[in-house]
């Protein structure tokens, strides 16, 4: 584990699961999440469609509980959008990193950044050189800016293929 990130893994509500993320989703079909996390491969490479197809973005779709959000990195690729944007009825970006679930993202910028207030940094250091109001002072940074609405535009696009676990688009 990183320095930077140990704390979080200290929280009891974190499990870290060292696996095949496909194959683990596929073998604990009953595991239920709030948020998926994915820091996906880039897309060019080798087998990437085994993450970043249709078939696995629905596998994550039925693991999570009402209302949860799957982010994931798309490495600049548009069909991993165009997958998103195909298998979930929200999506939004920030940057790079694509959050979808099945309900609105309806959290006002006030109460984002009042959770984030709310986050226990147990006194220590979550990135390298940063304090902890350095830390706050980003996070307040994110959770104020603009989530842009993927759905409009790319469920009208016809010119990018999604991907399947056949086509790697």
């Amino acid at each position: 584990t990183q320095p930077e990130a140990a704390t979080v893994l200290d929280d009891p509500r974190v499990t870290l699961v060292i696996d095949d993320g496909r194959r683990w989703l596929a073998a604990n079909r009953n595991r239920r999440f709030d948020v998926v996390l994915m820091n996906t491969l880039i897309h060019w490479r080798s087998n990437a469609s085994n993450l970043l197809s249709k078939e696995m973005f629905l596998l994550v779709r039925q693991h999570l509980k009402p209302g949860g959000h799957f982010s994931f990195n798309s490495t600049a690729s548009m069909e991993a959008v165009r997958t998103a944007v195909e298998t979930f009825p929200f999506a939004v970006r920030y940057g790079w990193q694509v959050i979808v679930s099945d309900a609105p993202f309806s959290v006002p910028v006030p109460a984002r950044i009042g959770a984030l207030a709310e986050i226990d940094f147990r006194d220590r250091s979550l990135a390298s050189g940063s304090t902890k109001e350095e830390w706050r002072a980003e996070l307040r940074k994110l959770a104020g800016s603009e989530l842009i609405d993927l759905v409009p535009e790319w469920r009208q696009r016809t010119d990018v293929r999604y991907v399947t676990d056949d086509n790697m688009a």
